[in-house]
């Protein structure tokens, strides 16, 4: 259930749809780790970082990869947990630009504890 939505080779596209930070465990990255302080972002933090792996397996797997991200869509529960999605991306790619649009969105998710929900554009053109 890592993936709400589909994900999609189109042309010279990839495109990851609904990608949600869910576990092995079934459990969603993070949402245990300070619930009661979410000024702190850990959840926007190590749910990026999971959405991030997930990307990024399927970038190599349609022959791409994240260097070449041309959109990120991220919808969360709070905009104060995309301070630490700007961390998991500066702590993952460095200076890479990082073209995003962030919407918040009602605070029911697909999965209990789900904060963010993540699409992208990946250009697979060499």
């Amino acid at each position: 259930m890592a993936a709400f939505g589909s994900c999609l080779k189109v042309g010279e596209f990839l495109l990851p749809s609904g990608l949600m930070a869910m576990g092995r465990d079934g459990q969603i990255a993070g949402s245990a780790v300070s619930p009661d302080f979410p000024g702190l972002a850990h959840a926007g933090y190590s749910q990026a970082e999971a959405v991030y792996g997930y990307a990024e397996a399927l970038c190599r797997a349609a022959g791409t990869a994240m260097d070449r991200l041309l959109r990120a869509q991220y919808f969360v529960t709070d905009v104060a947990a995309f301070v630490g999605i700007a961390m998991a991306w500066s702590s993952r790619y460095g200076g890479q630009p990082h073209p995003f649009v962030t919407v918040q969105t009602p605070p029911l998710m697909p999965a209990p504890g789900a904060g963010l929900i993540a699409d992208f554009w990946i250009s697979t053109a060499s």
